[in-house]
């Protein structure tokens, strides 16, 4: 299989990492006709805490005592309740735990922040952290690697990508990876890269999951894909799909496939709302 990476510089520039950082393109993610299922990767393709837990306490270090204590206290806090069903969700809770932390730890600044974060993702790197595959995640990618175009995008820089993927059984199943990529601004001309255009009878060749619906899966939203929330809870966001994990996006990516796509008039909003099993017009859990 052809290397599968791509970068995306800050500028916008994007690199496959064999073609050499003198040559220049836009974009360089590489053309399919087939369809396409588009994947985030923390919290979507990857699953675990460790990671999060790791830029938070490299980030709170810099906070004195008690700030700490409470920083720490109210990460474990978040993170327990996104992965609770039965608990609430707050008005103004952040979409995930990156966002949790630099919000604890703003007092810091910004170059702090980019450190601490670097900081977590050698360590992920290195040693793991506990990052495991998605359930469902080895089926899925299995299930489409003769039709579709498997695609991972990520706001994440590239240490850590490779090691973490290799890690989790899923090199082999990705056909490009892009890192580094700047959802949700990028996903335009990235998806008129992979697709030759973004006209709404072309997006409906897509299927986008992800688990940070304005980083992941507004702009395909908009555009005309179909699209699979990862959540534990009732949303009122317009997917096609609420689901816990990849084992439940499994049915409805097949739907796609099928031409039995899921409604787009009638997105879940509440738990009882979804579907436990086979594929249905709102996410199998």
């Amino acid at each position: 299989m052809n290397d599968p990476f791509v970068e995306v510089l800050p500028t916008g520039r994007m690199f496959h990492n064999d073609v050499g950082s003198g040559d220049v393109m836009s974009p360089r993610v590489r053309r399919t006709d087939r369809p396409l299922l588009l994947l985030d990767f923390d919290g979507t393709l990857c699953v675990g805490h460790g990671p999060v837990l790791a830029y938070g306490e490299a980030a709170f270090v810099g906070l004195p005592d008690r700030d700490r204590c409470a920083a720490t206290a109210a990460l474990e806090d978040f993170l327990a309740r996104a992965d609770d069903p039965d608990s609430d969700i707050r008005s103004d809770d952040p979409p995930d735990g990156y966002v949790m932390v630099a919000r604890l730890a703003q007092q810091l600044g910004r170059a702090a922040l980019q450190a601490a974060y670097a900081a977590s993702r050698a360590r992920m790197a290195a040693e793991g952290l506990g990052v495991r595959a998605s359930p469902g995640a080895h089926e899925l990618l299995d299930e489409t690697a003769d039709v579709c175009e498997r695609v991972l995008i990520t706001n994440a820089p590239a240490s850590g990508i490779a090691e973490t993927l290799a890690r989790i059984g899923v090199s082999d199943r990705l056909d490009q990876v892009v890192v580094g990529a700047g959802k949700p601004a990028s996903l335009p001309e990235l998806l008129a890269g992979l697709l030759g255009g973004t006209d709404r009878a072309t997006m409906r060749r897509v299927y986008s999951v992800g688990d940070f619906w304005s980083n992941d899966l507004a702009v395909p939203h908009e555009l005309g894909a179909f699209t699979a929330y990862v959540t534990a809870h009732p949303s009122d966001h317009p997917a096609d799909a609420l689901v816990r994990d990849l084992a439940g996006v499994r049915p409805h990516v097949q739907a796609w496939l099928d031409g039995l796509t899921p409604a787009r008039t009638a997105p879940a909003r509440t738990a009882d709302a979804r579907t436990t099993g086979a594929a249905g017009p709102l996410g199998a859990r």
